[in-house]
């Protein structure tokens, strides 16, 4: 169940990885779409945590008071993911498997990006 309210956040520099562009292509999703439910608040079919976590970086409660926001949302077969790091202000959309890149640090994926 995704949950939908209002909060402003910026997004920053909008960057996509080649496989998610491919993902949604193939599955007939527009970017657009995926990222005005992430700018709503509706994340999609994130865990209980990343909800957490999405909260305290949307209410400054981390120590910097910049954190970063994740969205995960299914596209037929497979997932995009779409994570904006406020520190950074940039908002990535990746494939759900890309994912385990973003623990690594938002550098390895932009590295692999084309703007969007």
């Amino acid at each position: 169940m995704s949950t939908t309210t209002t909060r402003d956040f910026p997004l920053g520099r909008l960057r996509i990885t080649r496989m998610a562009l491919e993902t949604l292509s193939t599955a007939g999703f527009r970017l657009s779409e995926l990222v005005a439910r992430h700018t709503r608040c509706d994340r999609g079919g994130i865990s209980t945590v990343d909800r957490i976590v999405n909260e305290d970086a949307l209410e400054g409660a981390d120590e910097t008071g910049l954190g970063r926001i994740i969205s995960v949302y299914a596209c037929g077969a497979a997932a995009v993911a779409i994570v904006t790091d406020l520190a950074e202000a940039r908002t990535t959309i990746m494939h759900a498997d890309e994912m385990t890149a973003r623990d690594a640090g938002m550098a390895a994926i932009a590295a692999r990006c084309t703007s969007g």
